[in-house]
């Protein structure tokens, strides 16, 4: 039996990528992190009025064993960035 051209595994990677061809761009063109806009994004926990009527739709991130103390974020793509970058930041790991 013959593959059918539609069902090829060329065909298949051009649905895939949308019809896009050639070489990837590799990761280290690609920047690692993007700036938020929001002032005080990424505020110490210690730092931050709790109080403040600004912060109470921000999200606190705190890593169990990070060396990265709790951290106020404006959104979710903020916290998921602070997140990780508390979690390499580990109680004895490298930074």
């Amino acid at each position: 039996m013959s593959r059918s051209k539609a069902n090829s595994p060329n065909a298949a990677s051009k649905r895939w990528n949308k019809g896009k061809v050639g070489t990837p761009t590799s990761a280290a063109d690609r920047p690692l992190t993007a700036t938020c806009g929001t002032e005080g994004c990424g505020i110490p926990e210690a730092v931050a009025d709790e109080s403040d009527p600004t912060l109470w739709s921000w999200i606190l991130v705190r890593v169990n064993g990070s060396i990265m103390h709790g951290r106020w974020f404006c959104c979710a793509a903020c916290a998921y960035h602070g997140m990780a970058l508390a979690e390499l930041r580990m109680d004895g790991a490298p930074c």
